[in-house]
Formats: structure tokens, sequence, C-alpha cells
């Protein structure tokens, strides 16, 4: 499958080192496809559908 350029890619690709990167938009638009052609395999992954992250980021009560 083909990937399309997005504008950020760049952008967020050029910052080094990054320390955290949130990206947030509707489902289904290719966040997490943009992020992966981006970082190592060494990121950590977290999400806002997982209980379990949410409550490592303190984000949930």
């Amino acid at each position: 499958m083909e990937l399309i350029p997005r504008e950020l890619q760049a952008s967020i690709a050029a910052q080094k080192p990054p320390k955290a990167v949130v990206i947030f938009g509707a489902r289904q638009t290719g966040k997490t496809t943009l992020l992966q052609g981006i970082v190592s395999s060494s990121a950590a992954w977290f999400s806002g559908d997982v209980p379990s992250d949410l409550e490592r980021l303190s984000l949930f009560s």
C-alpha cells in the first residue's frame, strides 16, 4: 500500500530529539500510520482507547 504524503510528517520528523508527540483527530484518518512511518521501533506507544494507557498517563482517575 502506498502511503499518502502528509505535510506534518517532515515537521514532526525534524524535531530532534522528540520528547513527546501527540496526534489527535477523527477516527481512521491515518494518525497511527503517520507516526509509524516516522518513529523508530523503540518508541513507546500509548492509546487513549486503552484504559491501562490512560492510567499510566494519569489522564484517568
